[in-house]
């Protein structure tokens, strides 16, 4: 039985536990990719991730989030190595105008950020998300996948607004291409 018809990713935060836990379990046995919001807004919080990282393919904090929830890690890849050691296959952290880093089995990576004037910063972790569950959905490699959705979320926030701020496929797909590796 297909519990999540149509569905190519999936995409959840902690702000309720048991529903991205029950989500993940259904999206793991239909061979769906994870992906988990990491931002930690209490103490509770950091509890679930011990609980929802090992059924999270990729695991996408902010830089407050992943400090919070890496409690005792002094360095951003002591930070990172502890969420991944947690049982997720990928765990990150964006990072604002510094680009993102992030830890997997292959090791340690960063990708700069998209030169942008940023006008309103709001929104622009949604948008980064919902664009990796997009991008991993439509099967793309993950570095393109993060590439793609820093280029979301820097464009996002040249914009006012949240939603009214995102941009359309087109524009993030060029600036995407716009930088060579």
């Amino acid at each position: 039985m297909n519990a999540l018809p149509g569905a190519d990713a999936v995409l959840a935060d902690p702000r309720w536990p048991e529903g991205a836990l029950a989500l993940f379990g259904a999206a793991r046995k239909q061979g769906l990719p994870t992906v988990l919001d990491g931002d930690v807004g209490d103490a509770a919080d950091a509890a679930w991730f011990d609980r929802l990282l090992p059924h999270t393919d990729h695991a996408i904090f902010s830089a407050p989030g992943l400090e919070h929830y890496a409690t005792g890690a002094c360095t951003l890849d002591e930070q990172l190595h502890f969420a991944l050691a947690r049982g997720c296959r990928l765990a990150a952290v964006t990072l604002g105008e510094h680009g993102l880093r992030w830890a997997d089995a292959s090791g340690l990576h960063s990708l700069p950020a998209f030169a942008v004037q940023a006008v309103d910063t709001t929104g622009a972790g949604d948008a980064f998300h919902g664009a990796f569950a997009f991008a991993l959905g439509a099967g793309w490699p993950v570095r393109r996948a993060l590439r793609f959705s820093a280029a979301v979320a820097a464009l996002k926030c040249q914009r006012p607004g949240g939603r009214a701020g995102l941009p359309d496929l087109a524009s993030a797909l060029a600036l995407v291409d716009s930088i060579k590796e």
